[in-house]
């Protein structure tokens, strides 16, 4: 018992019938009391975690609404506005605003499709369901395609490319293994304002290959870089968007391949983020 209810029943199993003497009772009562004070402790343990974890859990649901109805608002509007506009007939008779307005459409229905593709990913990535397809994949045909997939995001970015002609195939799962490295330079687009420079570069070493992305950016947190891996991390900066889901995506896609990411700061100013990835995995 304790001192607001009974918590369960002690049974001491003895060989012949016995009177307890007051003493043997008195033991077996502290011997009780113990228990229910265990018992008592360990519910209240109990509680306390349930209750953190129903804290922690809301923390993160409101967050991550938060996050995709932020993240979802501006392509909306900016699809709605640009549609809209469409339909004026001065507008349609002018090329160039009309090119720059499907342009704006194309930019937003991307935007929503990778935060779909984003929350379905890291959904696979949490339980587990995450399976490489792997086949020999060449570093320059990702990079070229990562490039081109982010034509419209980078058409105002100074790309340079450098890739070692020596590189051999690589057994990569190529749609993840393009989409951690496109989520990459996508942020390095976000995070850098019009003719910026951003270089993407890869060089063979013994057993590796390195995959670098660098831009002339804001840069990193100073204190820790590495904490843009962490899910529903987002910098504070003046630029909206974002879930930050795409980076810790990115980490659990390389890290899947045996390979690593180090994120660091330039001297001169901007980010850098190097990929390693073994060549015999």
């Amino acid at each position: 018992k304790t001192a607001t209810e009974t918590v369960g029943i002690l049974g001491l199993d003895v060989k012949d019938f016995k009177t307890f003497m007051y003493e043997e009772k008195f033991l077996l009562d502290n011997f009780a009391s113990q228990l229910a004070l265990g018992v008592v402790r360990e519910r209240m343990e109990a509680a306390l975690t349930q209750a953190k974890l129903f804290e922690e859990s809301n923390k993160i649901y409101n967050t991550l609404m938060d996050s995709i109805s932020h993240e979802l608002k501006t392509p909306l509007s900016v699809i709605h506005g640009s549609a809209t506009a469409l339909k004026e007939e001065a507008i349609l008779n002018n090329k160039d605003t009309v090119s720059k307005l499907t342009d704006e459409i194309l930019k937003g229905s991307r935007r929503m499709q990778n935060l779909v593709q984003n929350l379905l990913d890291i959904n696979r990535i949490e339980t587990n369901k995450m399976e490489l397809k792997k086949e020999p994949v060449l570093i320059s045909e990702l990079i070229t395609r990562v490039v081109n997939e982010l034509e419209l995001a980078l058409k105002e970015r100074d790309v340079k490319i450098d890739i070692q002609e020596d590189i051999p195939p690589i057994s990569l799962d190529f749609v993840l293994m393009e989409q951690a490295i496109r989520n990459i330079v996508d942020n390095a687009a976000i995070h850098t304002h019009e003719d910026s420079e951003i270089k993407i570069s890869a060089k063979r070493f013994q057993d590796t290959v390195d995959i670098t992305i660098e831009d002339n950016g804001p840069g990193l947190p100073k204190e820790n870089p590495e904490k843009v891996f962490e899910k529903f991390f987002r910098a504070k900066t003046n630029i909206t968007g974002g879930t930050g889901l795409g980076l810790t995506i990115s980490k659990s896609i390389i890290e899947l391949h045996k390979g690593r990411i180090i994120a660091s700061n330039k001297e001169s100013g901007g980010a850098i983020f190097k990929i390693i990835l073994p060549i015999n995995v």
